[in-house]
């Protein structure tokens, strides 16, 4: 008899229903706790074979080529016009830069809003993900390195990410085999074998959705970046310790749920650009002279990105996994990921579903708790809601779901 995916404890319905309040506030804290400057991915937790962190978060001196633009000239004008501006009392430009900084803050916010709502899914998105083409062979018996490798063909940066990988020295030291300089992909995977490929193809795929080298979002990212390999790695363990036949559709899972939040993140600084160019050509229209030179000290902010993550995380996510070609051999993937993004009742899910709502949920529990600001009055209701046990949530964290065991 196969081991449930949920607790043995009964819960009333009204039991039930302020579990879900809670959960709701859990989950608005989160997306808090994901955008603020505060609070760092716990470093332990991170597996350096797979994230990018280190590459590009460390420092903020950084290539900004994309931006040059009309911004960049307005900026630039403002500048030079800004020096023969008049000395004026602090606190008149101190009150007139916070009322700038608004209004810029609240027109980004309104542009972020109107391109992830109304844009081409397939313009969202960075590269061309091959989920649903991984999908449809590597959860079975036809998965072998020929399949393997048409998907490198098809993307240069999955074949450059297993690359990297083989070509690493702790992946190597890790797998205990020598460095060998490997520069064809297929050759690479048969160096990872193909067991390690079904778990690790999708979060390889992943990368190149995620833009790390944005300084505007250099804390952020690898906060989302963990979240969605902690997710995926859990759902996982989740799968496999009910005894389900693929657990490492998990990996696939997660992933996948986790784009939304890559596509707002990628999205950020490019949105406050092009509002700022919108508000200073206003200002500059209205020969509003002094507010057309505050622009010049205006900086982007996070501050609103919680309503932004919260509205349309969901949202963009599954605009983007309707554009995939699922077939009746992988609908129930697609199926897991809906139950999710549209808030289904964890005991009416699929298991593939409730398996992924119980990986977010120790996700979310584990990042905020390490960084002590998850409220522990709240614990016995977010297990609740996710029909969970606290002893379930301690074992998952002693095997370490931060790092693939690969």
């Amino acid at each position: 008899m196969k081991k449930s995916i949920y607790t043995e404890k009964r819960y009333r319905q009204s039991g039930l229903d302020d579990a879900a309040s809670v959960s709701d506030k859990v989950k608005s804290r989160f997306t808090k706790w994901l955008v603020s400057q505060r609070y760092l991915v716990h470093q332990k937790d991170v597996d350096h074979l797979l994230s990018r962190e280190s590459d590009f978060c460390d420092s903020v001196i950084l290539d900004e080529t994309e931006r040059v633009g009309e911004q960049q000239r307005l900026l630039l004008e403002c500048e030079q016009a800004r020096v023969k501006e008049k000395r004026i009392d602090a606190q008149t430009r101190q009150e007139r830069y916070k009322k700038v900084s608004e209004v810029v803050m609240k027109t980004a916010e309104a542009v972020l809003s109107k391109t992830l709502n109304d844009s081409d899914p397939k313009k969202l998105i960075i590269g061309t993900p091959y989920f649903e083409e991984f999908a449809s062979f590597a959860y079975g018996a036809s998965l072998d390195f020929n399949k393997l490798g048409s998907l490198c063909t098809l993307s240069n940066s999955l074949s450059n990410s297993i690359l990297d990988l083989v070509n690493n020295d702790k992946f190597c030291e890790k797998k205990g085999r020598k460095v060998k300089n490997i520069r064809d992909p297929k050759t690479a995977i048969g160096f990872i074998g193909i067991e390690s490929c079904r778990m690790i193809f999708p979060v390889m795929m992943s990368k190149q959705l995620l833009k790390w080298s944005d300084k505007n979002t250099k804390i952020m990212v690898p906060k989302i970046w963990q979240c969605a390999v902690s997710t995926a790695n859990v759902t996982r363990m989740r799968l496999a310790d009910v005894g389900y036949k693929e657990p490492d559709i998990g990996i696939l899972l997660g992933m996948m749920r986790s784009i939304g939040l890559f596509i707002i993140a990628n999205n950020f600084t490019s949105s406050f650009d092009e509002a700022l160019t919108l508000v200073m050509m206003d200002y500059k229209e209205k020969k509003m002279r002094d507010e057309y030179f505050s622009c010049a000290d205006v900086t982007p902010k996070l501050e609103y990105m919680p309503l932004i993550i919260e509205k349309f995380e969901g949202i963009v996510t599954k605009k983007i996994i309707e554009t995939f070609n699922w077939d009746m051999n992988t609908i129930h993937i697609k199926n897991a990921l809906l139950e999710d993004i549209d808030n289904v009742a964890i005991l009416d899910r699929s298991i593939l579903g409730a398996a992924l709502a119980q990986g977010k949920a120790f996700t979310v529990f584990d990042m905020m708790d390490k960084s002590n600001v998850f409220d522990k009055q709240h614990l016995p209701y977010w297990l609740a809601h996710y029909q969970i046990e606290m002893s379930t949530f301690k074992n998952l964290r002693s095997r370490n779901p931060g790092q693939l065991d690969f």
